[in-house]
């Protein structure tokens, strides 16, 4: 069995050793960013010896933890981003109706599904909060973008 480990002092250097190691997980490449020195053997005998840490290993976690958390939108980000959409006149008809529907479904707006046809083949389901005339007219909206992108 080998020898306990000792704890060591977080100091900028290891600190600066996880951050490395959370952009890219190599130890040695890590260890020679962080300012340690040494052949590359020098190199890969450090970072190993860092990674059996308790603390640094309680700052990686921490770091991987913060960093899954700023990559995964908020409910408010998607909803916001859905909102860009709709008000965007450049995206396509079918698209904003889309971020519409996600929208109003994600405030729990919707009060019924009616099918609709867009008289190109396609039928869309529509789960409105307005009355059926509303989801017509949302039809009528995608008829026209397709005639008029079929004009083009």
């Amino acid at each position: 069995m080998g020898a306990p480990h000792k704890n060591i002092k977080v100091t900028p250097k290891v600190r600066a050793f996880v951050e490395h190691y959370l952009a890219d997980p190599n130890a040695t490449a890590a260890a020679r960013k962080a300012g340690y020195k040494g052949k590359q053997h020098t190199l890969e005998v450090q970072g190993s010896y860092l990674l059996r840490k308790p603390e640094v290993q309680k700052l990686i976690a921490e770091g991987q933890r913060l960093a899954t958390n700023e990559r995964i939108a908020s409910a408010t980000e998607v909803r916001e981003l859905w909102t860009r959409i709709l008000r965007d006149a450049k995206q396509p008809t079918i698209d904003r109706l889309r971020a519409s529907a996600l929208l109003a479904k994600s405030q729990g707006q919707f009060l019924g599904q009616e099918p609709l046809s867009d008289g190109g083949g396609d039928t869309y389901v529509f789960v409105c909060p307005q009355p059926i005339a509303q989801a017509e007219a949302w039809a009528k909206a995608v008829r026209a973008e397709r005639i008029a992108t079929s004009d083009e």
